[in-house]
C-alpha cells in the first residue's frame, strides 16, 4: 500500500487540521506552503478558520484585542469604535494579514502579563502563613 500524501487527504480532515492551528503565523505558513490543496480549503472556509484561530489565540479577551487592533489603525478614531458585542462580526471577516500579525503580538503580550501576574500571585501566596488563609 502506497503512503498517503498530505495532498491526498480529504478536505474535511485538512479543515480540522487548520482549525487546530494555534496562531496566525502558523496558519499563513501552512496556507502558503501548499498553494493548491490547503489554500483552496482555506479560501472556502476562511471566516470559520480565522475566527477559530483567533479564539484559540486569545480566548475570551478576543473582543478587547480586536479593539486594540481597530485603534492601531491611524485612520480610525475612538469615536468610530463599535461596541464589543459586534467587534468580532465587524473585524474578523475583513482581518488582514498585518492585523492578524498584530493579534499574534497582542496574544504574546497578554500571555507575558498573565505569567507575570501568576508568578507574583504565587509569590504572595507562598509567603502567607496558612493560619491567615
Amino acid at each position: 500500500m502506497a503512503p498517503t500524501q498530505f495532498t491526498d487527504l480529504p478536505a474535511d480532515i485538512v479543515l480540522h487540521i487548520l482549525l487546530d492551528i494555534p496562531n496566525f503565523l502558523t496558519l499563513y505558513s501552512a496556507v502558503y506552503a501548499s498553494k493548491a490543496h490547503i489554500h483552496n480549503i482555506f479560501q472556502r472556509y476562511s471566516k470559520t478558520i480565522i475566527h477559530t484561530v483567533a479564539w484559540h489565540l486569545l480566548g475570551p479577551v478576543l473582543p478587547q484585542a480586536l479593539h486594540v487592533i481597530y485603534l492601531y489603525d491611524p485612520s480610525r478614531t475612538s469615536e468610530d469604535l463599535p461596541g464589543e458585542d459586534c467587534m468580532e462580526q465587524l473585524l474578523l471577516p475583513t482581518l488582514t494579514r498585518y492585523q492578524a500579525g498584530l493579534l499574534d503580538r497582542v496574544a504574546m503580550v497578554a500571555c507575558a502579563l498573565e505569567d507575570l501576574f501568576s508568578q507574583k500571585y504565587a509569590y504572595i501566596l507562598a509567603n502567607i502563613p496558612l493560619a491567615r488563609l
